[in-house]
């Protein structure tokens, strides 16, 4: 998406279009990954366990013919040397990049931690039936999707906006953090599966959020760096997270995601109030 934010540039095209584009760019996202939730299931029924992985390798062969034509895309110029320092001096000087950068960590530990655990926990609820992984997976796709038609919805560059990309973003914090709640208490498989989708709306909403408002307040030359630096908390909270799994099982790990969340909801809800505060010193 960064190199997106870059592209969309170079070409001249108006800011106020970047937030539409990621939108629609979140809802093809989602309906590639339904079909290929769909697709998967089937290999899987007709060829066994290994279908799947057979046909992903036929893809990616037909994906590496399709780019081929493709004029390369390097983003932004090449980093520097000093590109590491120059990068915390920014994180440091602006509390905006502070809170989206945390916040956006806190969020993405939670969905990778939820990645690990949704196997297992939907097995241990459906017990002894088999679980229908393709199927489900594309179900969770199809809410990522509708996720981005939220958001697109959701900020229309008109007077028929209801609400500003930073206000949408505190509330998908907040549903999501309600969602993996639900999860982390439920027992049945019905309102596990439900919470599950709410969550999977909420990652296809917060999607195109990030990216806009990745685009909005990090300069353009910074946008690798800084965000680079964030991947380190965001790393620690992913092996925090799939190690909960096992040591308090999947309900307490559920648990703590839904803190992180609720503070990212907190982190969010600041950068709301300071998000007009200029980001140039970097």
């Amino acid at each position: 998406r960064r190199v997106h934010g870059s592209a969309h540039r170079q070409r001249g095209f108006p800011e106020e279009w970047l937030a539409g584009t990621f939108g629609y760019a979140s809802v093809g996202n989602g309906l590639m990954a339904v079909i290929a939730g769909i697709v998967a299931q089937v290999a899987s029924d007709r060829l066994g366990d290994i279908g799947p992985f057979q046909l992903a390798i036929a893809l990616t062969v037909v994906a590496l013919l399709g780019i081929l034509p493709w004029e390369e895309n390097y983003g932004a110029a090449a980093a520097s040397p000093s590109a590491g320092p120059s990068a915390w001096a920014c994180v440091c000087a602006s509390r905006p990049i502070q809170l989206l950068g945390m916040g956006q960590s806190l969020f993405e530990g939670a969905m990778y931690t939820f990645v690990f655990l949704w196997v297992p926990t939907l097995q241990q609820r459906l017990h002894p039936s088999p679980l229908p992984t393709g199927l489900v997976f594309a179900c969770f796709m199809l809410c990522i999707t509708i996720g981005g038609l939220v958001f697109r919805l959701a900020t229309l560059p008109s007077a028929a906006r209801l609400m500003s990309v930073d206000t949408l973003a505190v509330a998908v914090f907040a549903a999501a953090a309600a969602s993996i709640a639900v999860a982390a208490v439920a027992a049945a498989v019905v309102p596990t599966l439900a919470a599950f989708l709410g969550f999977e709306v909420a990652v296809g909403a917060m999607a195109a959020c990030a990216a806009t408002l990745r685009a909005r307040l990090l300069p353009q030359s910074q946008q690798a760096g800084v965000m680079n630096l964030f991947r380190i908390p965001l790393n620690v909270l992913v092996v925090l997270g799939t190690r909960l799994g096992d040591w308090l099982g999947p309900k307490g790990a559920f648990q703590v995601c839904t803190i992180w969340l609720l503070c990212g909801t907190v982190l969010q809800w600041r950068l709301s109030v300071t998000s007009r505060e200029k980001v140039s010193k970097c």
